[in-house]
């Protein structure tokens, strides 16, 4: 009966340190978008990017740019937003 306390002990204790803090800060990830909204966006341009972006506080705005290559050159990078 100890051998049995001692390994579910250890086997909780191992468990236990196998924890990962999953904060999303500072993150940005793509957003699955349902057929109403690609039907939307289809509307205005054949490909769209949605992302979504969590900040830490102590950020109060966020700059987002579009950068234009064709051919692996640079083209076009005077779009901003």
């Amino acid at each position: 009966m100890k051998r049995f306390f001692i390994i579910v002990a250890l086997l909780v204790f191992v468990l236990s340190a196998c924890v990962t803090n999953n904060a999303k800060s500072n993150t940005i990830s793509a957003v699955g978008l349902t057929e109403r909204e690609n039907a939307i966006l289809s509307t205005t341009s054949d490909i769209s990017f949605v992302f979504d972006f969590n900040t830490d506080s102590e950020y109060k705005e966020v700059s987002v740019w579009i950068e234009k290559y064709e051919l692996g050159k640079l083209v076009d990078d005077k779009i901003s937003i």
